[in-house]
C-alpha cells in the first residue's frame, strides 16, 4: 500500500550541454524539407540569375525540368536531423515540421512515400516529439503553411523561432505572406532562418514561385542579422568533411557511416536503413548539418563527430543497458521497462537456486527440479514476486530461459529439444492478454535455449501460439505467479517493456540474446554498483585472433617465443614474417565476445627487441582508436646471448578510450622496423612487431558518470495533515557536487530548502521536510530538485527537475481499489472446519470483502464477506466450511473488493491464489508465520527480529545470490543483529528451527 507523503527518485535521463551556434540557446525550431518522390510533371526547367544573398549576387543558376523528384539525401536528412534533436533531449522544442514541400508538387499516389515513412519510423523511435507538428506539404499544403505561420506570429525577442531551410523557399515564402496580412509582420524580427545552399536558396518548381532574395526583399529579414548561411554541408569528394561522401575518387564511399551499419541501437541501425532505401541512395545526410551546427556552434561537422554523440545510442534510456550485473536495491519499471533478477523471487517447493557464473546474470539462476506437471498447477509449486508498474502502457513479458542440461542444445546458436522448456505463468488483476485475447488463467510460457540463457517467452494455449502482454491502466503493483511444468527448466532474469522502450523482438536470436544477458535491474540502483560499470580487465591472447590475413594488410604469423617476462618460458606471440610489415603494417584481428563496456581502455602487452621500436595500432569495427610504440631494449639486451634473459613484455595503453560489445571486431595491427643498431649481413636487423595479448579494461575511477535525472512516479497529491513531506532522492554525479531539494508554495515562495554535499557516483538519499504547521489545501505546490556544482545555486544547477503537487483537505484516500492476499498459506489440513486469509486492501469507499473457494473443477464451494471502510488497511477473513475438505491439489481462494451488498458481477478487483488440502500429519500451520516481526526497515545498525514460534532457531543473513553473510542463534523470542558492518543492499533474512522455516526480504542502508 501506498505511504502518505511525496515520494522523488530521480533516475537518470539523458541530457546533454552543448555549446549552441547562431545563439541558438534550446529555443523554438521549425524545420522544412522536400524530398518529394512523386514525380512532378509540371516542373519548371530554366535559369535564374540571383541579387541576394551577397554570396548569389550576380551569380546564374540552372535548374532542369526534367529534375521531378527531391533528391535521395532529403530521404536520410530527416530522420537523421530527428535523431539529433532527440539525442539532445530537444523534442518538445521542435515546433514545426513540414517534408515534400515542393509547392504544386502532386500528392504520392503511384509512388512511395518515403519522406513520410521515414518520419513516421523516426517517431516511433523517437515518441517525445508531438506527432501533430509534422505536415506533408504534398498531401495539404494549407494546413502546413497555416502552422508555420502561426509558429512564427508568437515569435518575440524572448521567445525567438529558429527555421531550418531544407529545401526550396517558396513554402517559407507563402507562411510569410501570411503572417503579414494577418498583422504580425513585427514577429518576423525574431525568425532566423538558417540555410547551407545556394541550390535551395535560388530554387523554384514553378516560373512564379519566389527564392530567398525575394524574402529578404520584402519582409523584415536581412543577412548578418536573422538569416545565416553557413558553409555547404554536402562537401561530396571529401571524406573527413561535412556530411556527404558519395563521391570520393567518384565512388560512394559508406565508411563513415557504418558505424550506425553496426551499432547495438536498434534506432542507429534504422538510421542506416534510411541510407540505404534504393541502389540510388548515397551516404549523405548534408541538410541535417544545419541542426547539428544549431546545437553544437559547429559548421565543420561530419558521422565521426556524430558518432561520439550516440556512443551510448541515440536516445540511452531506450536501450537497455548491456552494463553488467548490478542488483538495484528496489525494483520498479523506469520509463516503460522493467528488469529484475528471477533470484529476487521467494523460492519453495521443488523450485531451487543454481550457479552459473559464465552464463547467469550475476552467476545465479532459479529452476525447477520437480516432476512434469502437465495438466495441472501445484500450489506447493508455484512462487510469486509482485513488481511495481509506474507509467500505464502495453508491456511485453519475456524472460531469460534455459533448458536443463540434457535438453539444450550443445553448442551455442543451436537450440535444443522441446523438452524441459516451460513453466505455467499467470497474471493479477486480469492485465494479462494472449495475443489479443485478456486471460486470468494459467497458460504455457516457453522457449528453447543452447548452453546460454534465450531472452524468450511465447505463450501457448490450445496449442497455438501468441505473445503474451500485460496491459496496465493504473500505476500501481501487481503479482506474477510461476509454476513448475518441466524438470528442470531454468530462468535468469524477468524483462518486461513497452515497445518504445526496448523492442524485444530485436532479441530474440542467440547472438543479440546472449549480447544483452547482462541487462541492468530498474529501479533505485544499488550505490555499490557505481554507474554500474564492470570494473576490470578482459585479456584476450594474440592466438586467439582467428583472422590473420586482413585485406589492406600484410599476413600476420603466429610463432613461440621465449621472454624474460616469463622467466625464460615461451608462449604464443605474433609477429611480421619475412618481409610482412615494412611497407605496410600487419593485422589480426577478432570478433569481440567479452562483456559490454560504455568505455574502455586497451592494452596492446607487445615484446621489446633491440632492433627496432615498432608501433602498435588497435582498432574497433575498423576505427582506429589509437597507438602507441614500443621501447627499444638495445642497450639492456643487445648483447646478452641467452635469450630467454631477453624481450621482455611491455605494456603499451593505448590513452584513447572506446566503446565495445559482443560482436564487434577489434584489430591490432604492428610494423616491422630498424633503429640501424644491430648489425645484420649488409644492413642492420628490424624488430618484428611482436606482441603477446590484448586487454580491453574498465576502471571506475576513470569512467564518466553520466548526470542525468528524472521524477519516477512522484504523488500528485498529499493530505493537509502531513507535518512531514519525505522525499527521496537518486542522483549521479560525474564529481562532487551539490544536492539541492526545496519545497514552494503556489505563488512561487519557498517553504523551506535543503542542499546535501553528495560525492562523486551513483547513489540515493533521503529528505524529510518538518513542517512548523500544516500545508493550506491548495493546488499548485512545487517540488523543485537540482544538481549543482559545489557553492552554485539552482539558476546554475546541471540539471533541474519540479513536480507539482495539490494539498488535500483531510487523510488520502486510494484512487484505486485493490486487494492482496497477504503470506498466503500453500497447504492447509482437512481437519480444519475454518480457514484464516490474512489481506490487504485499498477502498476508495466503503466496500465490502468477499473470499470465495473452488474446487478442483471448479466448482463453488463456500464465500464469506466483511464491509470495510473507505482507505488503507489489512484484515483476516475466516471463512467457514460445513465440512472438511477432501486431500488434493489446486483448490483456489478468490479475494474480491466490490460495492456493498455487490455480487460476482459488480467485482472491482480480484486476487487469486491455489492452495492444498494436505494430511493433518503433513500440514504445517504457515499462519504462524505471520507472527514473525523484523524491523526497521531499511536497518541502518541493527536488526530486530521478534517471533514467539521460533525460540531456539538459526537466523542467517543471505545475499540474493545465496551467498552467506552472517548467522547467528537466537535462544529468546526477541533477537537484535549488528548490520552495520554489511554493505548497503537488498538480502534475505531466513528463520530456521526443528519444525519451521521462513524467509523474508530486508533492505540495509
Amino acid at each position: 500500500m501506498k505511504r502518505i507523503g511525496l515520494f522523488i527518485t530521480l533516475l537518470f535521463l539523458a541530457t546533454q550541454i552543448f555549446s549552441q551556434g547562431w545563439g541558438y540557446s534550446n529555443n523554438r525550431i521549425a524545420i522544412s524539407a522536400d524530398g518529394n518522390n512523386q514525380p512532378d510533371p509540371n516542373t519548371w526547367g530554366g535559369t535564374v540569375t540571383a541579387n541576394a544573398p551577397a554570396a548569389d549576387a550576380g551569380k546564374t543558376f540552372t535548374y532542369n525540368s526534367a529534375w521531378q523528384r527531391g533528391d535521395e539525401d532529403d530521404w536520410s536528412a530527416t530522420p537523421a536531423a530527428l535523431a539529433m534533436l532527440a539525442n539532445a533531449n530537444l523534442e518538445a522544442n521542435l515546433v514545426h515540421y513540414s517534408y515534400n514541400n515542393f509547392i504544386g508538387s502532386p500528392a504520392h499516389t503511384t509512388e512511395t512515400n518515403v519522406m513520410k515513412e521515414g518520419v513516421e519510423g523516426a517517431l516511433e523511435f523517437f515518441t517525445e516529439f508531438d506527432a501533430s507538428v509534422f505536415f506533408d506539404v504534398s498531401a495539404n499544403n494549407t494546413a502546413a503553411i497555416n502552422h508555420l505561420a502561426e509558429q512564427i506570429k508568437i515569435s518575440t525577442a524572448n521567445n525567438p523561432l529558429y527555421f531550418v531551410q531544407m529545401g526550396p523557399s517558396e513554402f517559407l515564402y507563402q507562411a510569410l505572406v501570411k503572417v503579414k496580412a494577418d498583422g504580425k509582420e513585427d514577429a518576423i524580427n525574431h525568425l532566423y532562418i538558417l540555410s547551407h545552399s545556394n541550390y535551395n536558396d535560388n530554387h523554384i518548381r514553378r516560373a512564379e514561385h519566389h527564392r530567398v532574395e525575394h524574402i529578404l526583399n520584402d519582409f523584415p529579414v536581412s543577412e548578418g542579422t536573422n538569416f545565416k548561411r553557413i558553409i555547404d554541408q554536402n562537401q561530396s569528394s571529401n571524406l573527413n568533411n561535412g556530411w556527404s561522401s558519395s563521391s570520393i575518387n567518384g565512388v560512394k564511399n559508406w565508411t563513415p557511416y557504418f558505424f550506425l551499419r553496426d551499432h547495438f541501437d536498434p534506432s542507429c541501425k534504422y538510421l542506416w536503413d534510411r541510407l540505404n532505401i534504393d541502389a540510388k541512395s548515397k551516404p549523405d545526410i548534408s541538410d541535417a548539418g544545419m541542426v547539428w551546427f544549431l546545437l553544437n556552434n559547429d559548421q565543420n561537422g561530419n558521422p565521426s563527430k556524430l558518432k561520439t554523440k550516440f556512443i551510448s545510442g541515440i536516445k540511452p534510456s531506450s536501450i537497455p543497458e548491456a552494463d553488467g550485473y548490478c542488483p538495484a536495491i528496489d525494483v520498479y519499471e523506469t520509463e516503460g521497462l522493467l528488469v529484475f533478477e528471477a533470484e529476487r523471487i521467494a523460492l519453495k517447493g521443488d523450485w531451487k537456486l543454481g550457479t552459473d557464473e559464465e552464463y547467469a546474470s550475476g552467476g545465479k539462476y532459479i529452476y525447477y527440479d520437480g516432476p512434469n506437471s502437465y495438466q495441472n498447477q501445484n500450489a506447493n509449486n508455484t512462487i510469486s514476486y509482485s513488481f511495481t508498474i509506474n507509467t500505464p502502457g502495453t508491456y511485453t513479458v519475456k524472460w531469460f530461459g534455459r533448458q536443463n542440461e540434457e535438453e539444450r542444445g550443445k553448442v551455442e546458436g543451436q537450440q535444443g529439444t522441446d523438452l524441459s522448456n516451460d513453466a505455467w505463468l499467470k497474471f493479477s488483476d486480469g492485465i494479462a492478454y494472449w495475443g489479443t485475447e485478456q486471460t486470468t488463467s494459467w497458460f504455457k510460457f516457453y522457449g528453447r535455449s543452447d548452453p546460454g540463457f534465450w531472452l524468450h517467452g511465447i505463450g501457448e494455449k490450445n496449442h497455438a501460439h501468441n505473445w503474451i502482454n500485460i496491459k496496465v491502466e493504473q500505476a500501481g503493483t501487481y503479482t506474477m505467479d510461476i509454476c513448475g511444468r518441466s524438470h528442470g527448466y531454468q530462468i535468469d532474469k524477468i524483462v518486461m517493456a513497452t515497445s518504445t522502450a526496448a523492442k524485444l523482438g530485436d532479441f530474440t536470436n542467440k547472438t543479440e540474446a546472449q549480447a544483452n544477458k547482462y541487462w541492468s535491474e530498474t529501479g533505485t540502483v544499488d550505490p555499490n554498483c557505481e554507474n554500474l560499470v564492470i570494473e576490470g580487465c578482459e585479456t584476450i591472447l594474440a592466438k586467439d585472433f582467428t583472422d590473420l590475413e586482413i585485406e589492406g594488410y600484410d599476413p600476420a604469423t603466429l610463432e613461440w617465443r621465449v621472454s624474460k617476462t616469463w622467466e625464460g618460458n615461451a608462449k604464443e606471440i605474433i609477429k611480421c614474417n619475412g618481409t610482412n610489415g615494412i611497407n605496410r603494417p600487419i593485422a589480426a584481428e577478432v570478433v569481440y565476445n567479452g562483456t559490454a563496456q560504455g568505455n574502455a581502455r586497451y592494452k596492446v602487452h607487445a615484446m621489446q627487441e633491440p632492433d627496432g621500436e615498432s608501433t602498435y595500432s588497435v582498432y574497433v569495427n575498423g576505427t582506429k582508436v589509437g597507438e602507441q610504440q614500443i621501447s627499444s631494449s638495445y642497450d639492456a639486451t643487445h648483447n646478452i646471448e641467452d635469450e630467454k634473459l631477453r624481450n621482455e613484455i611491455e605494456e603499451l595503453i593505448i590513452d584513447t578510450k572506446a566503446p565495445i560489445k559482443p560482436g564487434d571486431v577489434i584489430r591490432v595491427t604492428s610494423n616491422q622496423v630498424t633503429n640501424g643498431k644491430v648489425p645484420e649481413g649488409n644492413s642492420t636487423a628490424t624488430a618484428r612487431g611482436r606482441w603477446y595479448a590484448l586487454e580491453v579494461c574498465v576502471d571506475k575511477n576513470d569512467f564518466d558518470i553520466t548526470e542525468k535525472v528524472a521524477f519516477v512516479s512522484p504523488a500528485d497529491k498529499i493530505s493537509n495533515a502531513a507535518l512531514e513531506i519525505p522525499i527521496t532522492v537518486s542522483y549521479g554525479a560525474n564529481e562532487q557536487r551539490d544536492l539541492k531539494v526545496a519545497l514552494q508554495n503556489p505563488d512561487g515562495t519557498t517553504i523551506e530548502s535543503k542542499t546535501i554535499p553528495v560525492e562523486r557516483g551513483v547513489s540515493s538519499t533521503n529528505v524529510i521536510f518538518t513542517l512548523a504547521s500544516a500545508l493550506h489545501v491548495a493546488d499548485g505546490y512545487k517540488v523543485i530538485t537540482a544538481l549543482c556544482p559545489v557553492g552554485k545555486g539552482i539558476e546554475e544547477s546541471i540539471m533541474t527537475k519540479e513536480h507539482s503537487f495539490d494539498v488535500v483537505d483531510g487523510p488520502l484516500l486510494p484512487t484505486v481499489d485493490l486487494v492482496d492476499f497477504i503470506d498466503a498459506p500453500a497447504e492447509f489440513s482437512k481437519d480444519l472446519l475454518e480457514l484464516s486469509f490474512k489481506v490487504s486492501y485499498a477502498a476508495t469507499q466503503e466496500r465490502d470483502l468477499n473470499i470465495e473457494l473452488k474446487d478442483l473443477q471448479p466448482l463453488y464451494i463456500t464465500n464469506t464477506k466483511i464491509t470495510v471502510p473507505a482507505g488503507e488497511g489489512e484484515k483476516t477473513i475466516v471463512v467457514k466450511l460445513e465440512a472438511p475438505l477432501e486431500v488434493a491439489n489446486g483448490y483456489s481462494a478468490i479475494l474480491a473488493i466490490r460495492p456493498v451488498n455487490g455480487n460476482w458481477q459488480t467485482n472491482i478487483a480480484k486476487k487469486t491464489y491455489n492452495f492444498n488440502i494436505v494430511d493433518s500429519s503433513l500440514s504445517v500451520d504457515k499462519q504462524q508465520y505471520n507472527a514473525l516481526n523484523v524491523y526497521p526497515s531499511p536497518a541502518e545498525d541493527i536488526l530486530n527480529i521478534s517471533c514467539p514460534e521460533f525460540v531456539n532457531s538459526k537466523i542467517s543473513i543471505m545475499a540474493l545470490s545465496g551467498k552467506l553473510i552472517t548467522t547467528v542463534d537466537a535462544q529468546s523470542e526477541h533477537t537484535t543483529i549488528d548490520v552495520s558492518s554489511i554493505s548497503p543492499g537488498i538480502y534475505v533474512l531466513s528463520v530456521k528451527n526443528e519444525k519451521i522455516s521462513t524467509q523474508r526480504k530486508i533492505i540495509i542502508r
